[in-house]
């Protein structure tokens, strides 16, 4: 999973000692309150016609009728209402399950070691020397600006955010920095294996 997609990170103890273990939250939770509020709208639109139809049925015993006289009309009525369901369902089941997406990162003398709890399981470990450093890095967004810190790899999708934070304390860096023995990079540094392997 990529770094961009971390709402939270905290260590789970003291950043004194390795290992260090991290616990995260992702993705933007905003970001699936935006994408919920979408859903909801696109499901609002796509059943209120069947709704409608409902309330017609239970209220004019004649329109039941006519429906009830043309059974490819309500073969047809039956599988749009179907369709409608399913392209509301299958978004909605995606967002769900993402809100409880988590991910732990244990940081030793020797490795990364990442566990993603998600729509599936997913573990992998890598060794830190394969790491370029830590990069600081500003998001901006309509929420405001976030610090960060990312422990940059060459292939993005093993760039892992450290520490997230409204600001982060130097010194936060600094016990990072002596804890894995890589030193501080530019952020362009970042910026450069992003698109290298793109």
């Amino acid at each position: 999973m990529n770094f961009a997609t971390v709402d939270s990170s905290a260590p789970t103890g003291p950043l004194g000692a390795l290992p260090v273990t991290l616990e995260q939250s992702i993705p933007s939770r905003a970001g699936l309150v935006a994408k919920l509020l979408l859903i909801g709208s696109a499901g609002v639109v796509l059943l209120a016609p069947f709704a409608l139809l409902a309330v017609i049925a239970v209220t004019d015993p004649a329109g039941f009728m006519a429906i009830a006289r043309q059974p490819m009309v309500a073969l047809q009525l039956g599988l749009a209402l179907l369709m409608s369901i399913a392209f509301v369902t299958f978004p909605l089941r995606h967002v769900v399950v993402q809100f409880s997406a988590r991910r732990s990162i244990s940081i030793t003398g020797s490795a990364v070691s990442v566990a993603e709890l998600g729509r599936a399981r997913r573990q992998w470990q890598e060794p830190l020397e394969n790491y370029c450093g830590i990069a600081r890095c500003v998001r901006s967004s309509l929420a405001g600006a976030r610090h960060e810190l990312v422990l940059v790899h060459p292939d993005p999708a093993k760039s892992v955010t450290l520490h997230t934070a409204d600001r982060i304390a130097q010194s936060s860096v600094d016990a990072l920095l002596r804890l894995t023995g890589l030193a501080e990079v530019d952020v362009m540094t970042l910026g450069r294996s992003l698109t290298h392997t793109a």
